[in-house]
């Protein structure tokens, strides 16, 4: 395998260096004790726990897991061509999944070097570099990624870039924090508002009940979920093919379901018996809900049918058995649990949490007379629809500001922006 080349497009004062010359591949382990960091796309490395959504089992035998220090750089070789890399500021431990270089020299800027490997250009060549069969299973060759050639400015500039960045990104980051505490608090608003819907806050004559949604108007019923509903866990995805019937099927899986809309990926399939495809259709006034794993509880309500489409068995599909119940208010119902915390308070698993069917299916769950439950349904159709539309503009200036973001990175440490000129000149000023 010859070297690889950068694109140009770099300024012609600036050297170059393989990476290797500056980082060596590195594997220090027994140090189990040490706190365990995870790599993100969006924060490079970060301890562990930085997020809430890594439900990955810790392994008793930490022996194995390598040792990073501050200046080392790690990358996620399965995913590196998202951008899951970067030069760590933490002391700790990763999984044995990840790679660890460690620096060779001291004439050149961490910080600048962390930019520059995270940037547009280089994410782009680590997916054409990496190989498997298909996007989820890429593997970035270590070899391949150590002959990176990097355009290196003077020291000084880097210093400057990376200083640059430090402030210009920080302003970005604040925008979209505050943004995103605005989503939170929408989403509160709109979590009450379902509540006091669906429990009948507004009911003058209510009665205590001995379950999770307390009192509830004293004319409504506390069936369990599964009286009125069917129940069913989807089909395992590496489930082996037993017939030559079977057939492969877009699926929905747990991380399709989002907490305003259901992401459909047509390029993931799975097989189903040919038998077995009534059972996992999808169709109009399905509720499909995240069974295990981050987001578990978290639930769509399917307005069409899916023709052709099945679902993981990390989802659970909740079907009307018959007209007794509107499937819109039992969504409702499902998020208002969720939200109140049952879920996690009675989860019984202690590695990855989980909400399996038979415990969604023995819930519960408040049930007014049918005319009622239309009723709130058509109400908070209504209410929350407004909610949802301002969500949905606040989520699109934090993804805007998360691609002035990323190109501001790509054009300055590629040198289209020059940071010194600009910094002598604000300075001056």
């Amino acid at each position: 395998m010859s070297e690889v080349v950068q694109p140009v497009g770099f300024p012609e004062r600036w050297r170059t260096a393989p990476l290797w010359t500056l980082f060596r591949r590195t594997s220090r382990k027994g140090h189990s004790a040490e706190p365990l960091l995870s790599v993100y796309r969006d924060f490079g490395v970060v301890p562990r726990g930085f997020t809430d959504d890594n439900w990955n089992r810790i392994p008793e035998d930490l022996s194995g897991y390598p040792l990073v220090r501050p200046g080392d750089l790690v990358l996620n070789k399965m995913k590196a061509w998202q951008g899951s890399l970067g030069v760590s500021t933490y002391r700790g431990i990763v999984s044995p999944a990840y790679f660890v270089f460690a620096p060779l020299r001291d004439d050149f800027s961490q910080s600048f070097l962390h930019y520059l490997l995270r940037s547009r250009p280089f994410i782009e060549s680590y997916g054409r570099m990496s190989g498997g069969i298909r996007v989820d299973q890429w593997d970035l060759d270590p070899w391949a990624f150590s002959r990176l050639r990097l355009p290196l400015p003077p020291l000084p500039e880097q210093r400057a870039i990376a200083d640059y960045l430090d402030r210009e990104t920080a302003k970005i980051d604040t925008l979209a924090e505050k943004q995103t505490t605005m989503i939170e608090r929408l989403r509160e608003r709109r979590a009450a508002v379902v509540r006091g819907s669906v429990l009948g806050e507004v009911s003058a004559n209510r009665a205590a009940t001995p379950y999770w949604f307390g009192r509830i108007p004293s004319h409504w019923q506390t069936p369990r979920l599964s009286h009125h509903h069917h129940v069913v866990l989807g089909r395992t995805i590496n489930a082996s093919q037993a017939l030559d019937t079977d057939i492969s099927v877009p699926y929905v899986a747990a991380g399709s379901i989002q907490p305003e809309e259901l992401i459909l990926d047509a390029a993931r399939t799975l097989t189903v018996p040919a038998a077995d495809v009534a059972k996992y259709s999808l169709r109009r006034g399905d509720v499909v809900v995240v069974e295990g794993g981050a987001g578990y509880g978290r639930s769509h309500w399917l307005p069409t049918d899916i023709p052709g489409w099945a679902f993981q068995n990390h989802v659970v599909r909740v079907r009307p058995r018959d007209s007794t119940v509107d499937s819109r208010f039992t969504r409702l119902v499902i998020e208002t649990c969720r939200q109140s915390g049952f879920f996690e308070a009675n989860n019984r698993t202690a590695t990855l949490p989980s909400l399996s069917s038979e415990v969604l299916g023995a819930l519960r769950i408040p049930l007014p007379p049918l005319d009622e439950q239309r009723a709130i349904a058509d109400y908070l159709d209504r209410g929350t629809a407004k909610i949802d539309t301002l969500i949905a503009k606040v989520q699109r200036h934090i993804e805007l500001a998360k691609e002035r973001r990323a190109a501001l990175i790509t054009a300055v440490v590629t040198g289209q922006i020059d940071v010194t000129t600009s910094t002598q000149s604000g300075d001056a000023a």
